[in-house]
């Protein structure tokens, strides 16, 4: 009974079952190329942004390293204890500040 069951069902044309053999539109070359254009230029604008940022963070330290050399000149000149305590705290830093420096 099965059997007949299944001659009354047509089979599916086998052309079409396994879909267009036509090249779909976004993986055409074309389509390609333009991704690849826009990846690069959203590479290259990314790198701008990080550059740009270098430079501030770059900017920023060695604001704080002349900042700091300043306060160094004055109490090297006073000679005092406080310029002592404050030399024991800040040359870490300072060394910390000359690392980051070669990192970026």
């Amino acid at each position: 009974q099965e059997e007949e069951e299944d001659a009354d069902n047509p089979l599916p044309d086998p052309t079409n079952v396994a879909g267009s053999s036509q090249i779909n539109q976004e993986y055409s070359l074309e389509s390609l190329s333009r991704q690849m254009t826009e990846m690069a230029r959203l590479q290259h604008e990314m790198m701008n942004i990080q550059n740009t940022r270098h430079e501030k963070i770059c900017t920023h330290l060695l604001n704080l390293d002349t900042r700091i050399s300043g306060l160094e000149q004055h109490f090297i000149s006073d000679d005092s204890a406080e310029f002592l305590m404050i030399m024991n705290v800040c040359l870490p830093f300072l060394k910390f500040n000359k690392m980051l420096m070669f990192m970026f």
